[in-house]
């Protein structure tokens, strides 16, 4: 429909301002929405912006139930592993078909694996896991539909046979 937003991209080198100020003005056109959402935005890149917070993420999920894509690469200084609990806890889970995370220090593999699993429809999935190995094939296995897969850590045998195989 005329005027509603299915796509934001931030760039750290043409946005100087903050990612408070975005996410206000996200919802604040929410709440002028009848679903005091926005169900047409689809598409969230935010890949190196050093003012992104978990905050910011968990509420963006709150905003746009239709989500599609969402790129957070690049924000490891200011991410912790919250931001996966925000995905995995996420209700409704959203319809994510692309995801690409930062790499973030201190999060587990099981952490990882128990949040993809809630996205069976991913398309394309990147994800680094601080050159620790990626030990289970059920990060990719849970997808019949993974058309790309992009991962920066050492491999084990499960996964290589998987990928291989």
């Amino acid at each position: 429909g005329k005027g509603l937003l299915i796509e934001v991209y931030l760039d750290p080198l043409t946005f100087p301002g903050h990612c408070e100020d975005v996410v206000q003005a996200l919802e604040r056109r929410a709440t002028r929405s009848k679903w005091g959402t926005l169900p047409k935005l689809e598409l969230l890149w935010l890949r190196c912006m050093p003012t992104l917070t978990d905050a910011h993420v968990e509420r963006l999920l709150r905003l746009c139930p239709n989500l599609r894509y969402l790129d957070i690469l690049g924000n490891e200084d200011n991410l912790s592993p919250n931001v996966i609990d925000s995905l995995r806890l996420a209700e409704p889970a959203p319809l994510l078909e692309g995801l690409a995370l930062p790499q973030i220090t201190k999060l587990t593999h099981f952490k990882v694996v128990d949040s993809l699993r809630r996205f069976p429809q991913l398309n394309h999935l990147d994800i680094t896991m601080n050159h620790r190995p990626i030990t289970s094939a059920a990060l990719v296995s849970n997808s019949n539909k993974l058309r790309s897969l992009y991962i920066s850590s050492p491999l084990c045998d499960d996964m290589f046979e998987l990928l291989s195989g």
